[in-house]
């Protein structure tokens, strides 16, 4: 279960830093929304990410196969095309975000962010897991418990600590709130402010490099 756990710790930081969740997320906590939307943000966020994980682990065991040796070529081959989309998407992305940099306003995502209710932010959180990103990210987690042979609760602890660190940069700001509400508006708003200017970077680097560790994975499979 080491093994497994070290290999879907990369996965799990490139989820927990994603710009997008985490800017959703200090949007509304900065906004007069009520606390119960930013908690519902992180609920919806936080069974999306479990629930696609344990979707595709399952989707991944029902896959036949007659020997270890059959598993570990399905392995890599599914960690080899998803690495290579995740390259491919990073580098796509990136040209996206400088050619809307060019562009003034603030998104219309973002400025209805702080009128939610909070079943509509359970619905975001949940909607935000099914970005392209998101599902590529958890079809290489799935992958790597359902054919690692994990018994049932080896594999729930190991979809547990990847849900863990993937929510963490979400859950953690939204704790802090609710904790220290003034103390913490100053650090949010720098922060979003941070992420605003440098959003691009982050994402091409994080996802770049997890898609080459994933590669890297997908051949030590083979």
């Amino acid at each position: 279960m080491t093994a497994v756990i070290g290999h879907l710790l990369p996965i799990a930081l490139a989820v927990a830093l994603s710009t997008i969740p985490i800017t959703a997320t200090i949007l509304v906590l900065l906004s007069p929304a009520k606390p119960r939307v930013s908690i519902a943000l992180l609920a919806g966020w936080t069974a999306g990410i479990a629930g696609l994980a344990v979707v595709f682990t399952l989707g991944f065991k029902l896959i036949p196969s007659t020997s270890a040796a059959d598993n570990s070529t399905i392995l890599a081959v599914i960690e080899l095309i998803v690495g290579a989309a995740l390259v491919v998407f990073a580098i796509v992305d990136w040209r996206r975000r400088l050619h809307q940099a060019k562009k003034e306003g603030t998104p219309a995502w973002m400025r209805v962010l702080g009128t939610l209710s909070w079943w509509q932010a359970l619905g975001v959180g949940l909607v935000l897991t099914l970005r392209p990103k998101g599902l590529l990210l958890s079809i290489a987690a799935g992958a790597e418990v359902g054919n690692a042979g994990l018994a049932v609760p080896e594999g729930a602890i190991a979809i547990a600590i990847y849900t863990l660190v993937g929510v963490s940069t979400v859950a953690i700001p939204v704790i802090a709130r609710l904790v220290a509400r003034e103390r913490m508006e100053k650090p949010l708003t720098e922060v979003r402010g941070w992420i605003t200017r440098n959003s691009g970077t982050v994402m091409l680097v994080v996802v770049l490099m997890t898609g080459v560790v994933i590669i890297g994975s997908g051949l030590s499979h083979l």
